[in-house]
């Protein structure tokens, strides 16, 4: 079921577009690698958060099947020209996949064509919204999912053909490539699994990107919380849960699972969380700035052990699978 209209997804592109150009000319503007953001902008001037532009991609409600999810990633800036690619390793044991995506973003001066394969197939890339990159010298970050439930498969995945000059800070430039996966179990079950996706940009100093996940089922409840996104520069960022910091002051660093005083690059963190109220979000300290590219957010809400046999009167349960 389509979420966005196309209209809508377009008016909210050029607004994006539209902000961030009334900001980006201003004195101390970074648009080279290894400098931060800049001061002032809608949250100085507004004086509060920058709404998340993610909408969900798909939802898994279910009452019997034993649904789980899993998200893993690869740096792939600069690996090789001109395309790049690299090795997502997933749990080597996984049970048959409901649904996959692949998600990669391109830093470039304008649209580059992606002839991307996973596992040595071709995938059918579907544009998300295009912003400013962050802080570097490619005009443009051009995030992009692929549904590739068929192609997954258990440890490792090669993703390759990514569009990259192979010289840093020169367009194109992909900064990584994630799997958000969601898989039967044998043994436990999630009461609910959420993947939204877009394209935040992360810019200024002291901003906040909050996006609501709109949990329906009972909390609180434990969950798994992933977020999904790239990061060029050196310098501190928060990923948060209901206004709770969950890492270390410099999150978009390069490490799957999160590690402590690791450099800077594409990332797949999660955390574990407890759920309720549901908003997650990323910001900037009010005295620096990182340049981040937040492109998924996933969150797995109450596992607990599998139910073998449906626990009502009807089919295995009701599966609610809704799609953009």
């Amino acid at each position: 079921m389509f979420r966005v209209t196309l209209l809508a997804r377009l008016h909210r592109v050029h607004l994006a577009l539209l902000l961030f150009a009334a900001v980006a000319f201003l004195p101390g503007w970074a648009l080279a690698e290894g400098r931060g953001g800049t001061v002032g902008g809608p949250d100085q001037s507004l004086g509060g958060p920058d709404p998340s532009n993610q909408t969900v991609r798909v939802r898994f409600q279910d009452d019997s099947r034993c649904l789980r999810l899993v998200a893993a990633g690869v740096n792939t800036k600069n690996a090789s020209s001109p395309t790049t690619g690299g090795v997502i390793t997933l749990p080597p044991v996984l049970g048959p996949i409901v649904w996959a995506g692949l998600y990669w973003v391109t830093l470039a001066d304008g649209a580059h064509p992606n002839v991307v394969t996973l596992n040595g197939t071709a995938v059918t890339p579907v544009a998300l919204p295009v912003t400013f990159s962050p802080c570097r010298t490619p005009i443009f970050a051009n995030a992009y999912f692929a549904l590739v439930t068929p192609l997954v498969i258990p440890g490792p995945n090669v993703v390759a053909g990514l569009d990259d000059s192979g010289t840093l800070n020169v367009s194109p430039e992909t900064e990584g490539a994630s799997l958000v996966v969601v898989y039967e179990s044998a043994t436990s079950g999630a009461c609910e699994i959420i993947v939204m996706d877009g394209n935040d940009l992360l810019s200024l100093v002291g901003q906040e990107i909050i996006n609501a996940v709109p949990v329906t089922c009972a909390t609180p409840a434990p969950g798994t919380l992933y977020f999904v996104g790239g990061d060029g520069q050196p310098f501190p960022d928060d990923q948060r849960w209901n206004g709770v910091v969950l890492g270390d002051g410099d999150d978009f660093d390069d490490s799957d699972p999160e590690t402590v005083g690791a450099g800077n690059g594409w990332d797949t963190d999660g955390w574990a969380v407890i759920v309720g109220p549901n908003v997650a979000s990323i910001s900037n300290p009010a005295t620096a700035g990182d340049c981040i590219d937040w492109v998924v957010t996933a969150l797995e809400v109450n596992v607990q052990n599998c139910q073998t046999t449906p626990n009502r009167k009807s089919t295995w349960g009701t599966l609610k699978t809704l799609y953009r």
